[in-house]
């Protein structure tokens, strides 16, 4: 019987600290006819020393992509998607420690959803994860229940759109969406982001509610600050006052997050349905619109977070500034103020009409 054979991206960089430890149990899967892939974005340490005892030992099944120039995270995976060849291909992070059945389970379920949906459909598989320190202890044994996250949101472009609920170390993807989703543009916010997004509006998003990975927390993980759960007590405390210290960078971060969806827009705009297209042109202009009406469309799109609480606050939580101008900014704009009251009573009664 032939087995398929599961191309493996490794995008590195700086990675010599833990880097051993992760080739050492991507190689000793359960299910061992894989192929890892590795890029190096001109590392300085002794990375590329590392990737080349590796290739020396298991030369059959680990590879390194040529490279000179330095490209960040975002386009080095998506140059190493470009290197894949076969059917099936998974996610890498320098300094993370799979489990030995990682490859195994996440297959499994990727040829599950295969048989029922067929080889053209766009599929990603993506798991739970262990949190870790940087020695491995375990400090969370569900990164889903750490971040009060609902997986299955994972599947509705809507609440994608809003954050991201995919590991990409916990990914496994078929050829379709690899060919739909490459190249990966430069305003995505993370690889994993952009497929996720693709994935889960042309194709199938599987779910594995258990963790096939240890995920190490260090002072130099990427996207280290995606794992951080959200406290009302501090969000509550910055909005009211005023006194976010990292205003500037939130701000900066939604902004590249509606370009996201503006790309994401123009790019499949033909293979999009009109309420799609609406919901994707909305979400792309949310930072440019005035309070009042920006949650309208968070209500009516439904561009929720994970948590009730959260939510509660983004949505009827103003800032100081809007609370103490609230008279000016009600008669500058009354007239589209009107509108906006005559929109949400439509809005609430025909959502108690169809309750």
């Amino acid at each position: 019987m032939q087995h398929a054979t599961i191309d493996i991206v490794l995008a590195t960089y700086n990675g010599e600290k833990f880097l051993d430890e992760l080739i050492h149990s991507i190689l000793n899967q359960t299910y061992p006819h894989i192929r890892l892939i590795i890029r190096d974005d001109c590392s300085t340490d002794s990375t590329l020393s590392i990737v080349n005892k590796w290739i020396h030992k298991d030369p059959n099944r680990v590879y390194l992509v040529p490279s000179s120039t330095k490209l960040g995270v975002i386009k080095n995976f998506s140059t190493l998607l470009e290197h894949t060849t076969h059917e099936y291909i998974m996610l890498a992070d320098q300094d993370d420690s799979w489990l030995s059945h990682k490859v195994a389970k996440t297959f499994e379920k990727m040829q599950d959803l295969e048989k029922l949906h067929g080889k053209k459909m766009a599929v990603l598989v993506h798991t739970d994860l262990f949190l870790t320190d940087q020695c491995l202890n375990i400090f969370s044994h569900s990164f889903w229940d750490h971040l009060k996250f609902n997986p299955t949101y994972s599947s509705r472009l809507n609440r994608l759109l809003v954050q991201n609920m995919i590991a990409g170390c916990t990914i496994m993807m078929n050829r379709s969406l690899k060919d739909l989703a490459t190249p990966i543009p430069d305003e995505a916010m993370m690889h994993d982001w952009w497929l996720g997004l693709v994935a889960a509006t042309f194709g199938k998003v599987g779910i594995i509610h258990e963790p096939t990975i240890l995920y190490r927390q260090h002072q130099s993980n990427t996207s280290g600050g995606f794992f951080k759960p959200f406290k009302i007590s501090h969000y509550l405390h910055n909005r009211l006052l005023g006194l976010n210290p990292t205003n500037k960078v939130s701000e900066k971060i939604k902004t590249q997050n509606n370009d996201q969806a503006f790309i994401f827009l123009m790019r499949f705009h033909n293979r999009l349905s009109r309420k799609e297209k609406q919901m994707l042109f909305d979400y792309s202009q949310l930072h440019q619109l005035f309070s009042l009406k920006r949650r309208y469309l968070m209500i009516k799109h439904r561009f929720f977070y994970s948590g009730t609480i959260h939510n509660l606050v983004v949505i009827f939580v103003p800032p100081l500034y809007l609370r103490t101008y609230v008279p000016l900014y009600l008669r500058t704009y009354f007239s589209e103020f009107k509108k906006f009251l005559k929109k949400c009573k439509v809005f609430f009664l025909n959502l108690v009409k169809h309750a």
